[in-house]
């Protein structure tokens, strides 16, 4: 009778074990699906503001005056603006379907032609860095811009005090990686 008793209590205290994990399983999945809906809602929420009316097109391009040229502009800047938001969410929101994504992946990314200016590599980075697997010890972060070819420009050291100097050819290297 007392083997009966224990194998029911064994039995019970193991459904209800399961009947937690299976609560928490549910709770986490529950949680990451509301977090991604978030992103995407906000996303979506941006992209409406990215929407020029028609009666401001018609509006910019009937009339030549300095008001028209000064709306046009604020509606780049307000266009530019949103989609490197979204482009943010975007990245943000892929990131979150990655259980694991690291430099050496992000370096892949790179060499496909995914990322293209400095900019979108310091979006792509500030995000990752974030994450677990690279925040631990002995990881080794790469170098932080694109590859540039040839050299690069020599920085003050301790034992010469004149500030940098950058060749022609440095500086049109330059300028062609930072036009974004």
């Amino acid at each position: 009778m007392s083997i009966e008793i224990l194998s029911f209590g064994i039995g019970t205290l193991l459904a209800v074990i399961g009947l937690v994990v299976a609560y928490i399983q549910w709770k986490q999945a529950k949680d990451v699906e509301r977090l991604r809906r978030e992103q995407l809602l906000a996303t979506i929420n941006r992209a409406k503001y990215l929407i020029i009316p028609n009666d401001v097109i018609e509006k910019i391009i009937s009339s030549d005056s300095t008001e028209s040229k000064e709306t046009l502009r604020q509606w780049l800047w307000t266009l530019h603006k949103g989609a490197s938001d979204n482009y943010v969410n975007a990245v943000y929101y892929y990131l979150t379907f990655e259980d694991q994504f690291t430099y050496s992946e992000l370096d892949l990314i790179k060499k496909a032609g995914t990322i293209t200016t400095k900019w979108e590599e310091h979006i792509w980075r500030s995000l990752i860095a974030l994450r677990a697997e690279n925040r631990k010890p002995g990881i080794e972060i790469p170098d932080f811009e694109l590859d540039r070819p040839g050299s690069t420009v020599k920085l003050w050291t301790e034992n010469n005090n004149s500030q940098p100097s950058i060749s022609n050819e440095q500086q049109a290297e330059t300028n062609s990686v930072d036009t974004e």
